[in-house]
C-alpha cells in the first residue's frame, strides 16, 4: 500500500463559499454521536447549490498529525461504488458563521481525533458537527458516497477553525476547498442554534 503526503495549506484569503450551497438545503437526519463524556450534535443536509463533479480514487486519513492516502475502506454499502478522498486543500477564512467559543471547537476537534472510524458523506452533502457554539463539517461534491475518517475531519477543520476562529470568541469561520477543483470541503464556523 503506497502512501502519499497530502497537504493543508494555510494561506488566508477569500474565495467563493461553499458553505451557502447548503444552506437552503433540506436535513436528511439528525442524530447525536456519543464521543467519549461529549455528546455531539450531527446534521447531514443536502447541497442543492453544488455542481458534483467526478470522484478521487484514494482515500486520505491522519497518522501521527501527518495526512496521508490510503487505500482504506473503499467498499460497497449498495450498488454505488462508495469512494474515499484524497488531494490538498486551502483554508480559507471567510464570514459563514457567527462568532465561536474555541474551547468548543476544541472539544468537537479532540472527539473525532477520538474515534476510530468512518462515516459516509453522501453524494452533494454537508455532515456537520456541532457543540454549543462550534461547528465542524464537511461537504461531499461529487456523485458517489465517501468514507470519510473521524479524525480527518476532527484535525483539518479544527486547522480551519483554529486559523479562522482565533482567540475566545473569533472571527466567523472559513473552510479547506480542495485544490485545484471543489470535490470535498472542510469547514468550520460559529453557531447559535444548531
Amino acid at each position: 500500500m503506497a502512501l502519499a503526503s497530502v497537504g493543508v495549506s494555510g494561506a488566508p484569503g477569500r474565495r467563493a463559499d461553499s458553505q451557502a450551497t447548503c444552506n437552503s438545503g433540506e436535513v436528511i437526519s439528525t442524530s447525536t454521536l456519543m464521543a467519549g463524556s461529549v455528546s455531539l450534535k450531527v446534521v447531514t443536509e443536502t447541497c442543492p447549490g453544488l455542481t458534483t463533479s467526478s470522484p478521487s480514487s484514494d482515500a486520505f486519513r491522519l497518522d501521527n498529525g501527518t495526512v496521508v492516502i490510503d487505500n482504506v475502506d473503499v467498499r460497497s454499502p449498495s450498488s454505488k461504488r462508495q469512494t474515499a478522498i484524497s488531494g490538498t486543500c486551502d483554508i480559507q477564512c471567510m464570514d459563514i458563521g457567527t462568532a465561536a467559543d474555541m474551547s468548543d471547537c476544541s472539544i468537537i476537534e479532540n472527539e473525532l481525533n477520538g474515534i476510530d472510524g468512518y462515516f459516509t458523506a453522501y453524494p452533494a452533502t454537508r455532515t456537520t458537527f456541532s457543540f454549543q457554539t462550534c461547528a465542524l463539517n464537511f461537504i461531499n461534491a461529487i456523485d458517489e458516497e465517501l468514507s470519510v475518517y473521524y479524525p480527518t475531519i476532527g484535525t483539518i477543520s479544527g486547522d480551519v477553525a483554529s486559523d479562522c476562529l482565533s482567540g475566545d470568541m473569533g472571527s466567523e469561520g472559513g473552510e479547506c476547498q480542495e485544490i485545484p477543483g471543489l470535490d470535498w470541503v472542510f469547514g468550520a464556523y460559529g453557531v447559535t442554534d444548531m
